[in-house]
């Protein structure tokens, strides 16, 4: 299951770089925050305290999950633009550069090693970044 959220969250990242229309990229980082609130609770142990997991779902739903995509949602309705008027790029090309984004991402948390880090959360929060 924990993957399947991974590989969600990293397709997501590509279309939210095809995307055009502003409503379905303030949709999209909102998905976004339920699946790393998702990620995040798979990956909390038994061992968490209740604290620790409450403040992670508050993080992830509150600031991803719901006010992101409130203020995106807001600042559309407010200035009347629904899509990129033009683009610099063509959608296959930001796809095509999306994904070596990720795939450069990934080749780079092979070189990591630290104990300490899941180089896999790594990678994929390295090409949203």
């Amino acid at each position: 299951m924990l993957l399947l959220f991974i590989i969600i969250y990293a397709v997501s990242l590509l279309y939210a770089a095809v995307t055009e229309r502003f409503r379905h990229y303030a949709w999209i980082v909102g998905m976004q925050g339920w699946l790393l609130m998702g990620i995040a609770l798979m990956q909390l142990g038994p061992g968490e305290g209740l604290g620790t997991k409450i403040f992670v779902i508050a993080e992830t739903v509150a600031c991803k999950g719901i006010l992101v995509p409130y203020l995106l949602f807001r600042i559309i309705r407010r200035t009347r633009i629904n899509r990129v008027s033009r683009r610099a790029m063509s959608a296959f090309g930001s796809l095509l550069l999306s994904a070596l984004v990720l795939v450069v991402s990934l080749s780079i948390t092979r070189w990591v090693d630290d104990s300490q880090l899941n180089t896999l959360f790594f990678g994929v929060s390295l090409s949203d970044s």
